[in-house]
């Protein structure tokens, strides 16, 4: 897969595979433009990085096949998004803590992580949790620089239900006390 521009930037070990680290990247393929996430082998090469991350992208069915993370179903969004900002890389989210059911509809949350292509990450009812998200799901989503939950640097993140842990800025959630 020929990608027009790739970036890629080197961030915190993971508790997912042994030796081995999460990479932010930014890629296009012409038409869209791609933010992920990847797991790679501390000893990889950037060549063999770069390979991985074609072959991940050719293995999704393209950078258009990554959803946008604001273009999930809210319920959903906020999940992978506090997954991702955790420390353990995995979510439990119990129905005690998610109040009152009615508001979600659970045909829409299924039916959004059917249409795409989240159920290996995503699973509704597992180990007795309402959802349990994977931190996996990180890598096949797309991140735009836009915060999906309306966080901007000009308001400190005021529209965001994260807004009290973490702010906004360049393209990134950050947990306030690392900052």
């Amino acid at each position: 897969m020929l990608l027009a521009r790739l970036e890629i930037e080197h961030y915190a070990k993971t508790t997912l595979q042994e030796n081995s680290h999460w990479i932010m990247y930014r890629c296009e393929d012409g038409k869209k433009t791609l933010k992920s996430w990847l797991i790679v082998s501390d000893e990889a090469s950037d060549e063999e990085i770069e390979q991985q991350i074609s072959a991940h992208i050719s293995k999704r069915g393209g950078v258009g096949k990554f959803p946008n993370i604001n273009e999930l179903q809210d319920f959903l969004m906020e999940s992978i998004i506090a997954c991702h900002n955790s420390d353990n890389e995995m979510l439990f989210v119990e129905q005690e803590d998610m109040g009152d059911l009615g508001r979600y509809n659970l045909a829409d949350i299924e039916d959004c992580i059917g249409q795409h292509k989240l159920g290996e990450y995503l699973r509704l009812g597992e180990d007795g949790a309402f959802l349990t998200v994977y931190g996996g799901v990180s890598s096949v989503i797309n991140w735009p620089d836009d915060c999906p939950l309306g966080g901007d640097v000009a308001n400190d993140c005021a529209d965001c239900f994260y807004s009290g842990d973490y702010y906004f800025y360049a393209g990134e959630c950050i947990r306030r006390e690392d900052s």
